[in-house]
């Protein structure tokens, strides 16, 4: 029989919407069967394609039929216009004439369980990858879906780096990975704005800037780690998913940096190549306000706690995460430093769970203006009064009013031409921590001075936050005090 095959379109594959809407292309084929008596031994010249698209719940249309005229190689193309964000929705086609769309045309193929959502890219190493090895509730969501590394389309479900028949074996795990915080992420973002989300994955544990930096960067250490052909190839890839699935997407949701504290070289650069990731992907999706979601690092509990050099570069990243915002436009960070692990450097599946939510509601303030509270507090001010001992800390992004659990040995120190000064307790003040040194130690202190606050990888149980949101304060490393009499 008759068939009207559609080339381009998956079963449920999720469109990126554009101010409520997405026009969705549609490609395809009519090849007449020679078998069928009842075919046209003349053909169907001046027939039409028609295609219909229908809410699953309802059977209502969502947009009227749509007229293809058939080409004389029997090809069809056209837009199905302006079709609202939602889902899920059945696309189906039949043959007809030109003027009318008929009930019992010859029939054509389906697709099933459409959207039209906000599509996110998944990018960066093992924590984005995932690599939770632990139980938690975080459940599928019927409107989340992922677009495989098989290139296909289906309901999200972890492991979402699952290798099986991948197009793209460069990011590949070499072992079954675990839970992500992105289910968690396009759960709460579907309920909010309430249409589908779309989540395409390219991110792979154990990988460096060198990956995903465009390969035209320069890079110290590439040829020496053996990593010349890897120049790049994320990279690549991230521009070649976004294609494959729609050209188009609402941000990348990046968690990385943890290899790029490995060498000296490749910290000192880190900045410069986050940032030329950012601005290439921009560029060459042609979206120059792309957001970017992004995840301080969280702890590397198997470092050796008298390498200062490890521990220098492990803060070093973290403060330039924190700062990226200030570089960059529509990027933002939030914190995972308070959450638990599954191994030595692993978020566990109930912390991926609480980082996947508070990135969703980052994303919720910032760009959908939306009333969540997302932002973590992040220092503004650093001001130490000499006579007093007294270093006062100011943060923006406040909502309610600090809390410090009084842990007798906290995570926050001070750095002088003497020394180094461990803070003894710090006191909460709404928006500002007070910590009290001993004014012996401060009167005669001259600059500089700077402070740190959570930067080390072996974690802390007990870190300021935030009584609204319960998220801590973003950590910070080395940043300039202000010295007053």
């Amino acid at each position: 029989m008759e068939i009207v095959k559609i080339s381009n379109i998956q079963n449920s594959q999720i469109f990126q919407q554009k101010d409520g809407f997405a026009d969705i292309p549609v490609k395809g084929s009519f090849t007449p069967d020679p078998t069928d008596r009842a075919a046209d031994p003349a053909g169907y010249p001046g027939k039409s394609v028609w295609a219909m698209l229908n809410r699953e719940e309802d059977n209502t249309f969502v947009i009227l039929p749509v007229r293809f005229p058939l080409r004389a190689d029997g090809t069809f193309e056209g837009i199905l216009p302006h079709v609202p964000a939602g889902g899920p929705y059945t696309l189906w086609c039949q043959l007809g004439g030109n003027d009318v769309h008929g009930d019992w045309e010859r029939r054509g193929e389906c697709r099933f369980h459409l959207g039209v959502g906000d599509l996110f890219l998944i990018a960066g190493q093992s924590n984005s990858a995932g690599y939770g090895k632990t139980p938690a509730y975080d459940p599928t969501d019927p409107d989340v879906h992922l677009f495989t590394n098989a290139m296909d389309w289906h309901i999200a479900a972890h492991p979402l780096n699952d290798a099986t028949r991948s197009c793209h074996p460069i990011n590949a795990e070499w072992a079954v990975s675990g839970t992500s915080p992105w289910i968690r992420f396009a759960a709460t973002m579907r309920r909010v704005l309430g249409y589908p989300i779309g989540l395409l994955q390219v991110s792979k544990g154990d990988t460096c800037m060198t990956q995903w930096c465009p390969p035209d960067f320069p890079d110290p250490l590439a040829e020496k780690r053996g990593l010349t052909e890897q120049k790049g190839e994320l990279w690549q890839l991230s521009l070649d998913v976004t294609a494959a699935a729609g050209g188009k997407i609402a941000g990348v949701l990046w968690y990385q940096g943890c290899n790029d504290a490995d060498a000296d070289e490749w910290t000192d650069i880190y900045a410069a190549r986050f940032d030329r990731y950012v601005t290439g992907l921009r560029e060459a999706l042609g979206q120059p306000d792309l957001p970017f979601y992004t995840v301080q690092l969280n702890k590397s509990l198997s470092e050796d706690p008298a390498d200062t050099a490890v521990l220098h570069r492990w803060a070093t990243i973290k403060e330039l995460q924190r700062n990226a915002p200030r570089r960059l436009p529509h990027v933002y960070v939030t914190a995972s430093h308070d959450q638990p692990m599954s191994d030595r450097i692993h978020n566990n599946s109930a912390a991926n769970a609480v980082i996947g939510e508070r990135t969703a509601w980052l994303a919720l303030e910032t760009e959908y203006g939306r009333p969540y509270f997302g932002k973590a507090p992040d220092l503004t001010g650093a001001v130490l009064s000499r006579s007093t001992g007294k270093l006062r800390l100011t943060f923006r992004d406040v909502y309610g009013y600090l809390v410090e659990l009084q842990h007798p040995r906290p995570d926050l120190q001070l750095e002088t031409p003497a020394g180094v000064i461990p803070s003894p307790r710090i006191l909460p003040a709404g928006d500002t921590l007070i910590v009290p040194f001993d004014p012996a130690l401060t009167r005669e202190l001259t600059a500089p001075v700077t402070v740190s606050y959570g930067v080390s990888p072996f974690g802390h149980p007990a870190l300021p936050m935030d009584r609204i949101t319960g998220i801590p304060a973003l950590a910070f490393y080395r940043v300039p005090v202000t010295l007053e009499d």
